[in-house]
């Protein structure tokens, strides 16, 4: 199993422990990252949440949503980083 997958199976699964009796990951809880300063869910943020992570309509995420959701954003994150280095050698 690649690493980072791995990786990423174990945040879920942890996150899954702090939600007793639930099969899926509820949006709800990453939907804490959403967040402002005083505690209020700031609805840019969420709704960017809401894109990347694209929970079902019960407002759920299985573990292979979870992990394409997270791998989505890392290849994003090595396209950005390598634009970024190429960039900066000219």
């Amino acid at each position: 199993m690649d690493a980072s997958i791995e990786r990423t199976t174990k945040i879920c699964i942890s996150l899954l422990l702090r939600t007793p009796n639930e099969k899926s990951l509820p949006f709800e809880t990453i939907s804490i990252l959403g967040l402002d300063e005083y505690g209020e869910l700031d609805e840019v943020k969420t709704k960017k949440l809401v894109k990347v992570f694209r929970p079902s309509g019960d407002g759920k995420l299985n573990l292979l949503e979870f992990i394409r959701s997270c791998d989505e954003v890392y290849r994003r994150f090595r396209t950005f980083r390598g634009m970024y280095k190429v960039s900066s050698r000219n």
